[in-house]
């Protein structure tokens, strides 16, 4: 069985979303701490137009990695009820069947 096309898109866009946030929290001239928590750039190495290029490369992966997954729900919602070809009862548990 084939995977759909978002779903290979996915597997490299939510890591990338990840990844690009770190980099956005190393960036900055300025100390970050990471959740309010767990300090990620304590000495401040960046520059501010490093870390205004990382938070945009950011925001954009998370924009796509968004747009994806509601691209990815709405075309198995449309095989579902649309095509009628039950495509939901495949990942939904079987308690849930009866909803379908």
């Amino acid at each position: 069985m084939t995977k759909c096309i978002l779903v290979k898109w996915l597997h490299w866009l939510v890591p990338l979303t990840v990844l690009t946030g770190g980099m956005a929290g190393l960036a900055p001239d300025y100390p970050v701490m990471g959740f309010g928590i767990v300090p990620l750039n304590p000495a401040g190495w960046g520059t501010p137009g490093l870390h205004d290029l990382a938070e945009d490369v950011h925001e954009i992966a998370f924009n796509v990695t968004i747009l994806l997954i509601f691209a990815h729900m709405a075309f198995h919602i449309w095989r579902h009820f649309g095509l009628r070809d039950n495509a939901l009862r495949i990942i939904a548990p079987k308690a849930l069947h009866r909803f379908l």
